[in-house]
């Protein structure tokens, strides 16, 4: 049960004790009573209170989470609800949905908030986002990449350079969320929850190695263009060992080239950089083989 239940539970029953006391006076009338039921106060607040509760958190019968928005959310932006795609792994995978049920409960349980607690499920579907992108339907893996260009962009502009060059070359996949808006944390939401229901297409087309290679020198010097960062200064920047601020540029431009594409143009690339057959680190620059990118 969170803190910010209860203090709403709290707020609707002063509420509704207020109502049960104008009424009390009301029903000393119609029973013809010595006295005002006072009683009827108390009872009217409980009943609220415990009404608010069960509403804003409870799970039911069968075990399966619901989770009411427990934080206000900012005007315009629509709170992220993670229902959906929690009940479809209950179908999809339901190891993983245990797994993500359980680590929700426990959170919760030890008081830590909503926002937090779904940030750490949230980043336990990573493996099984990345393992399903080459998989993908153009929309939809496209859907993913769009956002992962607008949360580097975003966390460029809010100076999180670190986090965003990690992110972009793939060394760091947690806690992302938690440096997020509502409006990313939304759509990434709503985008696992159609990765979710997606069927896996295991003959989705991929782009073929050279294919690819051209397309990605293509995407990096459009990005360096459009950022000012010298073409020399690619490799060391992709190796991480750059200007993070810099190496987020060049990657959120790289991403943002590749979008530029048509879906069914767009579609092939990512699938094959997904499955790990390609990368957008030049070889030379590669200390290791090349992984898949993150999920954001």
């Amino acid at each position: 049960m969170t803190i910010v239940a209860v203090l709403y539970a709290l707020l609707v029953a002063a509420v509704a004790a207020g109502l049960g006391y104008l009424f009390s006076g009301l029903l000393q009338g119609i029973l013809d009573l010595g006295r005002r039921p006072y009683w009827f106060i108390l009872v009217v607040a409980g009943l609220a209170a415990a009404v608010t509760l069960f509403i804003m958190w409870t799970p039911d019968a069968g075990g399966d989470l619901h989770l009411a928005a427990a934080q206000a959310p900012v005007p315009g932006e629509s709170p992220a609800d993670p229902s959906v795609y929690i009940q479809g792994l209950k179908t999809d995978n339901p190891a993983l949905y245990t797994r993500v049920k359980a680590s929700i409960q426990a959170d919760l349980a030890a008081g830590k908030g909503q926002a937090v607690a779904l940030a750490n499920a949230r980043d336990l579907l990573d493996d099984y986002i990345e393992r399903k992108l080459p998989f993908l339907s153009d929309d939809v893996i496209v859907e993913r990449f769009q956002l992962l260009r607008d949360v580097l962009s975003y966390l460029g502009a809010q100076n999180q350079n670190d986090i965003c060059a990690a992110l972009a070359l793939g060394t760091k996949r947690t806690g992302v969320q938690l440096y997020l808006n509502a409006e990313l944390v939304a759509r990434d939401t709503a985008n696992v929850a159609h990765i979710v229901a997606a069927a896996r297409d295991e003959a989705a087309a991929k782009l073929l190695p050279e294919e690819f290679k051209n397309l990605t020198n293509a995407a990096f010097a459009h990005s360096a263009q459009s950022t000012g960062i010298a073409l020399e200064d690619v490799d060391t920047l992709l190796t991480g060992t750059g200007d993070p601020k810099k190496a987020c540029m060049l990657m959120t431009g790289y991403f943002d080239a590749l979008l530029l594409l048509s879906p069914s143009e767009a579609g092939p690339a990512l699938r094959a950089m997904a499955a790990g057959e390609q990368s957008p680190v030049p070889a030379q620059s590669r200390a290791a083989d090349p992984v898949a990118p993150p999920a954001p």
